[in-house]
């Protein structure tokens, strides 16, 4: 009993700190190629379509045009490099914009910097769009390599046919 509630004690103290530990865990796991929590929505999002072949059909369209764009990485690095750097600039056009605005409700004098005003809250929105845009990017960025790209498209081809068998099952029917 003594275990539990010092296990207790523990959650109820650091219960923040464990719930920034497992959003940063998730963060780090989807940065890599073969990410679980991808790979879950992946099958997620394969399961929902299995209840109607007219979904079935639009999820392996998806999945081909997946499948298609990350194979244009394999055949040229240009394709790559030009990815990269649209989302750089897409990143440093929300950075920017962000200070802009950051500067402006500054010098407008609306209200003290440590008061509550939503016009303070759109500047951080905007920095957080400039944060995910780039950890989105990364996951574009690790398909660094020929073996990483056909790793990838290999598991892609994988669930295409097996969804196929699927769609095949629901024209026996």
């Amino acid at each position: 009993m003594g275990i539990l509630k010092a296990c207790l004690h523990f959650l109820n103290e650091y219960k923040v700190d464990l719930i920034f530990a497992v959003v940063f865990a998730i963060i780090a796991d989807t940065l890599r190629v073969g990410s679980i929590v991808r790979a879950g929505g992946r099958r997620i999002k394969n399961k929902l379509s299995e209840r109607s072949a007219a979904r079935l059909r639009k999820r392996i369209a998806q999945l081909e045009t997946y499948r298609n764009r990350i194979n244009s990485y394999a055949s040229s690095d240009k394709a790559l490099y030009l990815n990269m750097f649209q989302t750089v600039l897409v990143v440093l056009i929300f950075m920017c914009m962000g200070a802009i605005v950051s500067i402006l409700s500054l010098l407008q004098g609306l209200s003290a910097p440590n008061e509550l005003n939503p016009v303070y809250l759109f500047p951080i929105i905007l920095f957080a769009l400039a944060i995910a845009v780039a950890a989105s990017a990364l996951k574009i960025a690790v398909l660094d390599s020929r073996s990483k790209i056909s790793a990838l498209v290999a598991e892609l081809d994988s669930e295409i046919a097996n969804l196929r068998q699927k769609l095949n099952a629901y024209a026996e029917k």
